[in-house]
């Protein structure tokens, strides 16, 4: 009793000191010593894991797969590490198949969201869409009513994070219906509203390069109403793509020329230059809308922000 307490003290310090090195050596000692004791306790899923974290993967997996072996408790963990080890070198079939082993052997396993989401994601790198889609589309919650509980916000990230990769699989795979369905769910559904997410922003890449085509996205902005082109230059200016907001702010400037959004709209086109510490060219824009619409609202603040690019100007 005393042995093993003694090992196990000189384990537990070694990884409160992250000296995994240490930890190494204390549980391969371990094993030789009393084979019984470290399996019973599991200490090769943990060596495993300390031999994961030092790069070690030939030695990760071995003791990986004595877990799954033996059938321990934590299996389905083994399983999951192996996965990764697996797509982190690149063999994506090997990673569906110790997915695939996790959910047989543990169906109810707290892993099986996360194991059914790496599954289509793997899939899709593949290039195996109609794969990804289904897995993709069994995965998504339909988003609750009004007057229903909602979901939790790790939840809804996760189910639009499915959402975003389900549009890109409809899209690969030529269903072009189907893909802008999902892309205007990302773009229309949004949790924050004032504050569109990155799945928001796959969603706005998604229809504009649909819209647009392959070989002009990004270079040219799509035939769209004013509102749209306003909503869309919001996600992409709020997430920082810069250049895919510009397309869209011009596009309401040179298309619309009687809106009432021009002067925001020339205002948001000198603020990304500021963002991209182009101070040069965003002066260029606060000028347009201080002598174009001197007595709008938003002319103060297009003042304010010229004199503070000019103070940067070298």
């Amino acid at each position: 009793m005393c042995f093993a307490q003694d090992f196990r003290q000189k384990i537990n310090t070694a990884i409160e000191n992250r000296d995994y090195m240490m930890a190494i050596s204390e549980l391969k000692a371990l094993e030789k010593s009393d084979k019984t004791l470290f399996a019973n306790n599991n200490y090769d899923y943990l060596l495993a894991r300390m031999a994961e974290k030092r790069g070690d993967m030939a030695t990760a997996m071995a003791k990986y797969q004595a877990v799954v072996k033996r059938n321990s408790v934590v299996t389905e963990y083994a399983l999951w590490h192996l996965s990764q080890i697996a797509h982190s070198s690149g063999n994506l079939n090997s990673e569906r198949n110790f997915l695939r082993q996790l959910l047989a052997t543990a169906p109810n396993s707290l892993l099986k969201n996360a194991a059914n989401g790496r599954m289509a994601r793997s899939f899709f790198e593949s290039k195996d869409y109609n794969a990804a889609i289904q897995l993709l589309q069994n995965s998504i919650v339909v988003q609750p009513t009004s007057t229903s509980p909602s979901t939790s916000p790790s939840n809804d990230a996760k189910n639009r994070e499915n959402l975003a990769l389900l549009g890109q699989a409809y899209l690969q795979s030529g269903k072009s219906n189907e893909a802008r369905e999902v892309f205007n769910k990302l773009v229309n559904n949004l949790p924050n509203p004032s504050q569109p997410d990155d799945f928001a922003l796959e969603g706005a890449k998604g229809l504009d390069e649909m819209e647009v085509g392959k070989e002009i996205f990004g270079k040219a902005a799509p035939q769209l109403n004013e509102a749209e082109h306003l909503r869309r230059a919001l996600i992409y200016q709020f997430n920082r793509s810069f250049s895919l907001a510009r397309l869209h702010y011009l596009a309401v400037i040179e298309r619309f020329s009687s809106s009432t959004f021009t002067p925001e709209a020339l205002y948001q086109l000198g603020r990304g230059h500021i963002l991209e510490l182009n101070y040069q060219e965003s002066v260029k824009w606060f000028e347009r809308v201080q002598s174009e619409f001197p007595a709008h609202p938003v002319a103060e603040n297009a003042l304010s922000q010229a004199a503070s690019a000019y103070s940067r100007i070298r």
